[in-house]
């Protein structure tokens, strides 16, 4: 069920929406690298694909031989931004140029709901859904960083030390900042989701409306192998 919440529209397997142009900032680093912490408020859902560099061998008899080259695939995300104001636009261009094309890696949130805290959060650990996250992505280093995204639109990145499962529907995380005292933050009033460590994948499209209104697509390829 959808949760309305201030401007905000939370649902789980959906992306995070602004009605408007609040909430805009271009400020938090992560583990020595930045995070696009701008939502992606023209489209609803992000396009997605999954991609792995593979090699066909020598097929003239015979069926073909396929040399996996890539360690793990990697996920290529495009996101669509409205930009209003001088300053939302210049903000924006400053960040995309501050990543020298492809040369720069930078964070950014799936903004998805990939995981569902069942109770408040605080202190070093909380309860999620069962995902099967601790068998299944908890191995995989490029799953251990994510989010908290606040109703205030607020946004707390954290990694993922230690993942159990409860064996009663739920599963258990254990990260590496503290959100604070009880009672924390309720999970009607928050999302979680997977935070990405990207290269830019092409160069960011600009279509201005107006002088001061502008949209901006990026395609982002994910470089899971190069997460600290």
């Amino acid at each position: 069920m959808p949760i309305q919440l201030d401007n905000l529209l939370l649902e789980t397997g959906d992306v995070l929406l602004l009605e408007n142009g609040s909430g805009f900032a271009i400020e938090n680093t992560f583990q020595g690298y930045d995070i696009l912490d701008v939502f992606p408020n023209w489209e609803s859902q992000p396009r997605e694909a999954i991609e792995r560099s593979a090699t066909v061998l020598d097929n003239v008899t015979g069926l073909p031989t396929i040399k996996v080259r890539g360690e793990q695939p990697r996920q290529s995300l495009e996101f669509h931004y409205r930009l209003i104001g001088i300053e939302q636009i210049a903000a924006f261009r400053t960040f995309v140029a501050g990543r020298r094309g492809a040369q720069r890696a930078f964070w950014i949130p799936t903004w998805l709901a990939d995981v569902k805290p069942t109770e408040n959060i605080f202190a070093t650990d909380f309860d999620i859904e069962d995902i099967d996250y601790t068998e299944n992505l908890f191995p995989n280093t490029a799953r251990r960083h994510m989010v908290v995204i606040r109703w205030d639109h607020a946004m707390t990145p954290f990694e993922v030390l230690g993942s159990q499962d409860n064996a009663d529907g739920t599963e258990r995380l254990f990260t590496s900042v503290a959100f604070g005292a009880s009672p924390g933050w309720p999970p009607q009033h928050v999302m979680v989701s997977f935070l990405l460590l990207v290269r830019l994948a092409a160069p960011v499209e600009y279509t201005y409306l107006s002088p001061d209104h502008m949209s901006a697509r990026i395609q982002v390829l994910e470089v899971p192998v190069e997460v600290p």
